[in-house]
Formats: C-alpha cells, structure tokens, sequence
C-alpha cells in the first residue's frame, strides 16, 4: 500500500501539474440527486456510450447502473466539486445504486433522508487531481474524484 501525502485542498490544487492523489478531511456539503447514475458495462465499470464500451465494443453484456455524484466539498474557505463512483455511494448510502432509486420510487422521504444523513459532516477522503485541458475556453480544468472515503 503506498502512503500518499496529507494535504489540504488549496496545497494539492497548487500542486497538481498532469496528477496528483493525496488524502485530506473535508466536509460534504451538497450531493446532487438528480444525475446521479450512469449506464456501464457488464463486463468493467465503463460507461456504455453510442452502444458500445471504451474496452469491450458492443460486446458489452448486462450493463449496470453505477453512481456517479456530484459531491461538493468543502474544507474551510476551499470548496470543489469531486465525483464518487460506485465504491463512494455505497458507503456513503449504505447501498447500491438500483436499492436507493427504489427507495426514492417507494418512499421519498427516506430517499431524502438518506442525502441529509450524509451531508454537512466531515470524511477521510483519499482524492485525486487531474489537470484536463478544456478546449472550450482554451484553458486547464482540475477534476476532482473521491478514490475512497472513510466515514
């Protein structure tokens, strides 16, 4: 297991050159709950996109449905918005994707309940940076994602 650095929000930002993972503690201020799943593969955890996946073609077999959240953080005055993946929301939530969507068809409340009990609370967050250059606005974007987290 390699140990990676303990760093504040602010100092891996100003560290990232391609990419950078680290571990912090910040706190979970929002989720979002509306886009919050995608359609992978049944065979790895890429996104089936145009009928076909970025490693197993169109040979994708049973696809899944994953979590893919939104998860703003904050750690004193620095905030940035990170993605959790399927290892994230099920601990997050206790469960996976397709049982907290039945939950929300169900019984909305507890749907609900479910993203208050998460947030405005702090975590053990092993992160990573990764420097993309946006075409867009012909500059360079950090994407934040959790690699883990400990409640």
């Amino acid at each position: 297991m390699v140990l990676l650095e303990r760093l504040s929000l602010k100092q891996a930002l100003d560290k990232v050159e391609k990419f950078i993972q680290f571990v912090t503690t910040a706190k979970i201020m929002y989720i979002n709950h509306i886009d919050m799943t995608y359609i992978s593969c049944g065979h790895c955890s890429a996104g089936i996109a145009n009928g076909s996946c970025k490693t197993h073609g169109t040979n994708f077999g049973q696809y899944r449905l994953r979590y893919n959240l939104a998860i703003h953080l904050e750690q004193g005055d620095d905030r940035i918005v990170a993605t959790g993946f399927d290892n994230v929301g099920t601990i997050l939530f206790g469960m996976d994707v397709s049982a907290l969507l039945k939950l929300k068809d169900v019984d909305l409340n507890a749907f609900n309940k479910a993203f208050t009990d998460v947030v405005q609370k702090n975590y053990e967050l092993q992160l990573s940076y990764k420097l993309v250059r946006n075409e867009e606005i012909e500059n360079n974007e950090v994407k934040c994602t959790i690699i883990s987290i400990d409640k």
